[in-house]
């Protein structure tokens, strides 16, 4: 995976924890990888609770959108989930197989989806695509900003 937003220094960081997992290309593993996101959140300390929540919603929107755009639900490609702490910040990377970029949408005041691109943007410092458009990434402070969505 490329990680031009996110410098990496050499050796190990004594404050970095990282967990990669890849999940079939199906709803039901949306799920999961929620709960996979907050087991590793609270394993790895020091996160404020409504940091935590804003990063597993990040985690739900980015796992849904790989899910329906990036292969097809069902698809028997694998969805990964890879997060890293370090530095005062939770990277989340989501990985699918479509090259076409994450878009946000507008959705119509009805509409029942559409919306999770601008969440991410809300809840993120900074968001966008990677590794020739297969990895949406976005990275959380773990200071907390101020009211959530």
């Amino acid at each position: 995976m490329a990680h031009e937003h996110l410098p990496r220094t050499p050796g190990p960081s004594p404050s970095h924890d990282t967990v990669e997992v890849f999940l079939p290309s199906a709803p039901p593993y949306v799920g999961m990888s929620r709960r996979i996101a907050a087991g590793a959140m609270e394993r790895w300390g020091g996160i404020p609770p409504e940091v935590a929540a804003d990063t597993v919603l990040i985690v739900s929107e980015l796992m849904t959108n790989a899910v329906q755009h990036g292969g097809g639900a069902d698809s028997p490609q694998a969805v990964g989930l890879r997060m890293e702490h370090r530095d005062g910040q939770v990277l989340v990377e989501v990985t699918d197989n479509s090259s076409e970029p994450a878009r946000r949408k507008v959705a119509g005041e009805t509409a029942t989806n559409g919306r999770g691109l601008h969440l991410v943007e809300k809840l993120a410092a900074a968001w966008g695509t990677s590794n020739t458009n297969h990895t949406t990434w976005a990275r959380v402070s773990t200071e907390p900003q101020g009211p959530s969505c």
